[in-house]
């Protein structure tokens, strides 16, 4: 999805596409496909009724549990969040994991941003939060026990149990 590389507008061919992913992967040993990520990072747009039309067919595809997950990084969520929200309003959204690295992000400014999602309409069981680990904590990524005490206070606040991490060895 950098750059926008991604075209969602026509979705028949979309479609195919993530068809012939899925019979290519379930054909190899121990493959699959069992969901799909929306990445597509244009900035301070996103192609909302596209996605939500083919996260739709998705669903209808290849059932319930076909996962539709997005993770926005900081600068982008301005246009993840309004699309999250009508994803999740068209049963079309398992998980929102905003990314809470790439920057420094203190606990403060990670639980805003949750209530925010909150707030749009995101309901907790489908929020999750991302974390890149790292020791020494460094460049906006969190040590293992501030990845522990963040979680514990985000857990403790929001009831959120979810969390992804990103591990950048070197």
């Amino acid at each position: 999805g950098a750059g926008g590389g991604v075209v969602t507008s026509n979705r028949a061919q979309f479609l195919s596409g993530i068809a012939a992913i899925k019979a290519v992967l379930e054909g190899s040993e121990g493959g699959g496909l069992d969901g799909l990520d929306w990445d597509i990072e244009t900035g301070s747009s996103f192609p909302t009724a596209d996605a939500v039309f083919i996260s739709q067919q998705l669903k209808s595809l290849y059932g319930a549990g076909f996962a539709i997950t997005m993770a926005p990084n900081g600068t982008n969520v301005g246009a993840y969040l309004p699309a999250a929200v009508q994803l999740h309003q068209a049963n079309a959204l398992d998980h929102y994991g905003q990314q809470f690295y790439d920057a420094n992000v203190s606990l403060a400014a990670a639980k805003g941003r949750i209530a925010e999602a909150l707030a749009a309409g995101l309901p907790a069981s489908k929020i999750g939060v991302g974390m890149a680990l790292t020791s020494p904590a460094a460049n906006g990524f969190w040590s293992q026990a501030t990845c522990i005490a963040n979680m514990t206070d985000i857990r403790n606040t929001y009831g959120i149990t979810k969390c992804y991490l990103w591990v950048e060895d070197g």
